[in-house]
């Protein structure tokens, strides 16, 4: 299993993580808020209908560009982490390949006023969850930057215009 994490803080190290908050169920009645941190990939969106060879011949002849294929960027690798239950999950293509709930300790987790102790104990899922905390918070300094920019441009083309 260290191989696998090995391998999967490499991915993290080489590529931009984004994050997310999303609302996972834990139980039947009971939904918490979990972090992802996903790398994504780039990939040609499939057309959403298919068209006889005919009609795509006769539309051919008459249509005088080409469309272009639509890109969009899918999470390839994903890791989930919920803060209250201290559980993290390794996501490759959809399909969970770790999941430390099924051998997490239940008296680690203090229940009360107290400092939780929620910490991954294994360094390598600390050190995946470091690496995701790092470059999703520069991701999203990015972001913040380049939204007060476009703020400050719109509100300059709102004050000469008036």
């Amino acid at each position: 299993m260290e191989r696998v994490l090995k391998q999967v803080i490499n991915i993290l190290n080489q590529n931009a993580v984004h994050h997310s908050v999303v609302q996972e169920d834990i139980s039947k009645t009971d939904f918490c808020m979990v972090d992802v941190y996903s790398v994504n990939v780039i990939v040609e969106q499939p057309l959403a209908r298919t068209i006889s060879k005919k009609r795509s011949k006769k539309i051919a002849k008459h249509s005088k560009k080409i469309a272009e294929p639509q890109l969009i960027s899918v999470p390839i690798l994903q890791v989930k982490y919920n803060p209250t239950k201290g559980n993290i999950k390794i996501v490759l293509d959809n399909e969970c390949i770790y999941n430390n709930d099924n051998f997490q300790d239940e008296s680690a987790v203090s229940i009360g006023y107290g400092k939780k102790s929620a910490e991954p104990v294994n360094p390598s899922l600390k050190k995946i969850l470091d690496i995701c905390k790092t470059k999703s918070t520069v991701m999203h300094l990015d972001y913040l930057k380049r939204a007060k920019e476009l703020l400050k441009e719109q509100r300059k083309v709102l004050f000469n215009v008036r």
